[in-house]
């Protein structure tokens, strides 16, 4: 008759931990290298056994020795003998390494079992079937058992990890192996492509750091319309960092809006295009806002070569302190970095700006274009673009005291400059035809206005340099200017409140002051201190040619142009107008 035995063999390392469900496998035969849920304190120790197995039931009575341990197979209750028998034992998680088999109680005792020990000799000619003790989970493998029909001695086979994360229920962190996947919902479109939405309520562990994947299962990734976020709701305010990974071309409009954490941002060289369509580069409404709101991004790194920079991107980003534009850039949409954080910004050559792209920069005191050229939107009924700065440009950045223009810009666009209140000269290029309504409206800081050597300008725009009113202070620092040979045209209240104006030059060219409909306050020099004003031409050019001079009450501070030395006219004296005496 064959002796019956209980024996458990193992060809390689098993770490299983049952109720924090995290282990891996290590090197067979090494402690070090097994990992799981071991016990470090051995001062809890209740010595050693063996560790037998049963496939189903309870153990045997006269089965094994008092500190040996058995582990049922179809259960998974684990029993310990003691000097009353076998007893059931609570316990915490197990673990093996080498021949050690380690188990850790409920009462944080620990107890070690010797696998390589065996009871009784048999041939073992009928081993049946693994029996799977507990399934194999992403990283842990998993345990087995083949028994012996005439001996029951047990055998365990070690089942591979399966590779599979899963996860509890809201969660997007593995259980097992503690990786977290936040695009396991993503979902495929009818493109084919993987959009990346619905995760302003995902919960960003650790540093709040991002990496998102340029493809999924060979997909393309798409960041979707209000992926993290949106202007009603708000968006994720775990989020602190992001990474775009390479192979993403796309970023649908409001994606980050209101992302209040978020710091830093790294775009893709795949990315050409922010906040426009990726196909042409058009600026579309569903591509706004992509980063709106996000009030502490510091950082932004384009990694390639951007052509377009959408309306709104980096609106109220006001902790963007500084970005360096890609000398590949085109384009920058309405109102890019309204009320950002900006303190200086280097613009690109040939570049087109939309309207208000750095209105409200409060902290911005430089601005650099690197190219004599820029192109921008101006007027108001029709509007048009051509070289210009744009409407709106840089209105209210309070703290800009002074700008080189582009030498080949065309117009200043209405309210341009407009509460620029720290501007303390401008030099006007002599390629500008125009100066827009409002252009340089409330910079109470001028002290000096000159205009390019072969200045082309026609026009300045209604209360271009106006200051003051009831709630801004007046200009009190200028005090001369010398309009060029060309001008047609002075808007109402072009110079309102310009208090300490005192001389000014008016050129022969000129056709048209102030309203058709002129009184005093809608003179272009109202509330000035006008002393002095030279006209270039005759005084039969002044009557026949500028509308409502009759209208400007100027009596004797008119003084006529006169190349002969004379009473009531004027000359050039290195440079500045004098009158003859």
């Amino acid at each position: 008759m064959k002796r019956r035995s209980v024996k458990i063999l193992l060809t390689a390392c098993l770490a299983i931990t049952v109720s924090a469900a995290a282990a891996a496998c290590g090197t067979a035969g090494s402690a070090e290298n097994a990992k799981g849920d071991f016990p470090t304190d051995q001062t809890k120790s209740v010595g050693s056994g063996r560790m037998l197995t049963l496939k189903g039931g309870e153990p045997d009575v006269s089965l094994g020795e008092e500190g040996d341990i058995c582990l049922v197979a179809e259960t998974g209750i684990l029993y310990r003998k003691s000097a009353k028998g076998w007893q059931e034992a609570e316990f915490e998680s197990y673990g093996v390494a080498g021949n050690s088999f380690t188990v850790t109680y409920k009462n944080g005792s620990v107890g070690t079992y010797d696998m390589a020990s065996s009871v009784g000799e048999c041939t073992h000619e009928t081993l049946g079937e693994p029996y799977t003790v507990y399934p194999a989970k992403c990283v842990i493998p998993g345990i087995a058992v083949r028994y012996c029909s005439d001996c029951n001695a047990s055998f365990p086979v070690v089942l591979p990890a399966t590779g599979e994360h899963e996860y509890a229920e809201g969660s997007y962190t593995c259980l097992y192996c503690g990786e977290a996947n936040y695009f396991k919902d993503a979902q495929l479109d009818s493109s084919g492509r993987y959009v990346i939405k619905d995760m302003r309520e995902v919960p960003f562990g650790g540093e709040g750091e991002l990496v998102i994947p340029g493809e999924i299962d060979g997909h393309k990734v798409v960041i979707g319309k209000q992926a993290f976020g949106n202007s009603s709701d708000g968006g994720n305010t775990t989020l602190k960092s992001v990474v775009i990974g390479e192979g993403v071309e796309e970023i649908e409009g409001y994606a980050f809006q209101g992302c209040t954490e978020l710091e830093s941002v790294v775009l893709p060289e795949s990315l050409t295009v922010l906040g426009a369509d990726p196909d042409n580069g058009t600026l579309y409404t569903n591509y706004n806002s992509i980063f709106e709101d996000c009030s502490s991004l510091k950082s932004v790194t384009f990694k390639g070569d951007v052509t377009v920079i959408g309306n709104r991107t980096f609106y109220d980003c006001s902790s963007l302190s500084s970005i360096d534009l890609p000398d590949s850039l085109k384009e920058i949409g309405s109102y890019a970095f309204q009320n950002s954080g900006l303190s200086s910004v280097a613009i690109p050559a040939d570049l087109k700006l939309g309207l208000d792209v750095f209105r409200g920069c409060s902290a911005l005191t430089s601005v650099e274009f690197k190219g004599e050229t820029v192109y921008g939107t101006v007027g108001s009924n029709p509007k048009k673009e051509c070289a210009a700065i744009s409407n709106g440009c840089f209105k209210e950045c309070t703290n800009l005291a002074h700008v080189t223009l582009p030498e080949d810009i065309e117009e200043i666009g209405s309210s341009a400059f407009e509460l620029c209140s720290s501007l303390a000269e401008i030099e006007i290029p002599a390629n500008v035809t125009a100066i827009g309504e409002k252009a340089f409206q409330n910079c109470e800081s001028i002290a000096s206005l000159t205009f390019g050597e072969g200045s082309k300008l026609k026009s300045i725009g209604s209360s271009a340099f106006y200051c003051g009113g009831t709630k801004k202070p007046a200009n009190e620092r200028l005090q001369t200017v010398i309009l060029p040979e060309s001008l047609e045209t002075i808007g109402k209240t072009a110079f309102g409140y310009c208090t300490a104006l005192e001389s000014i030059v008016l050129p022969s060219t000129l056709t048209s002051l102030g309203s058709d409909k002129f009184d005093e306050y809608f003179g272009p020099f109202y509330k000035t201190k006008l002393a002095n004003v030279f006209y270039s031409g005759t005084q039969s050019d002044w009557e026949s040619k500028v509308t409502n001079y009759d209208k400007l009450q100027f009596g004797d501070k008119l003084v006529y142009f006169s190349a002969e030395p004379q009473t009531g006219c004027w000359h050039w004296d290195g440079g500045v107008p004098k009158i003859w005496e």
